[in-house]
């Protein structure tokens, strides 16, 4: 994990603004909009962080993608320690697990998700709380957020809502993800023919590319102030 880096830095000012610009949350029951037929058995990923000022790198990012027993999938990324387990066969969150540490201390936060509603449990500086918060319809989980994007249907002009919940600071804000163009994009990984992505947070919007070809990989994704790049 990355303790207290420039990388680190970029992703939670990244988070502050997300909880910053929430809206309203999606009011009504949508179709299903990611398809979990694109995950595979056992994924690895790697990506390097570039900093957009300076182009400079920063550091690494690994994600995992693992199939469960039970089909579920689990999906971790070495960060912040995030861990993130979904139904296989809905992708709704079932539980999440995260450390963060910040100037002020470190928070280590695990949320489990039954019905309608999040059990949330945090040892914080200030000490432990908990609490139990319900869940609007249509939410999925911040932290597997970029890997679900690959089971949506990828067309140029085609766009999904949902509600992103952030386990941060416990809320969903709308989000709406619509496919833009179709580019071709040079990673350390290669040369790949991409879907752009525009991901709408409300107030704040971000850039991802997904590989024309199935299962769909991340190749990049740009916050605004910080790149993954493939390698």
């Amino acid at each position: 994990m990355f303790s207290l880096t420039k990388s680190f830095y970029f992703l939670l000012v990244l988070l502050l603004i997300l909880a910053s610009s929430c809206k309203k949350e999606v009011a009504q029951n949508m179709e299903q909009p990611f398809s979990p037929e694109v995950f595979g058995q056992n994924e690895s990923f790697s990506y390097v962080l570039i900093e957009n000022a300076g182009q400079m790198k920063v550091g690494e990012s690994n994600v995992t993608v693992e199939k469960l027993e039970s089909g579920d999938l689990k999906i971790c990324e070495n960060i912040s320690q995030s861990e993130v387990i979904l139904d296989g066969k809905t992708l709704k969150v079932k539980s999440s697990h995260m450390i963060v540490k910040t100037p002020q201390g470190i928070y280590d936060v695990t949320d489990t998700f039954v019905g309608d509603s999040v059990f949330v449990s945090a040892q914080t500086p200030q000490g432990e709380q908990k609490a139990r918060l319900k869940l609007p319809p249509n939410t999925y989980h911040n932290n597997a957020l970029l890997m679900l994007i690959r089971g949506m249907h990828f067309k140029v002009g085609n766009s999904i809502s949902f509600n992103n919940f952030l386990p941060y600071n416990s809320t969903t804000i709308k989000t709406v993800v619509k496919v833009i163009d179709e580019e071709k994009v040079s990673v350390p990984a290669g040369n790949f023919d991409t879907y752009h992505v525009k991901l709408d947070f409300g107030t704040v919007t971000q850039d991802a590319w997904y590989e024309k070809d199935a299962p769909h990989r991340m190749i990049k994704y740009d916050n605004g102030r910080l790149q993954c790049q493939l390698k």
